[in-house]
């Protein structure tokens, strides 16, 4: 699974594209997490992003950890 921008300048927001199917993108690394052993949960608080190339919150939080 791989997303490819067009642009990788500082400061330049992700294309309607990109942003698109960053959605698309999360389903299948926790489709796959999941099928490595790894169980997954959305976070009660999330983190800031700290991201430069998106100026809103991600709607999507989560942890992460490995099933015993």
């Amino acid at each position: 699974m791989g997303i490819a921008g067009k642009c990788y300048e500082p400061g330049e927001p992700l294309s309607a594209i990109v942003r698109e199917s960053v959605g698309h993108a999360i389903d299948e690394i926790l489709l796959e997490l999941q099928r490595l052993g790894h169980a997954f949960h959305k976070k009660l608080s999330p983190d800031e992003p700290g991201i430069w190339w998106s100026d809103h919150h991600s709607s999507i939080p989560i942890e992460t950890r490995k099933q015993q």
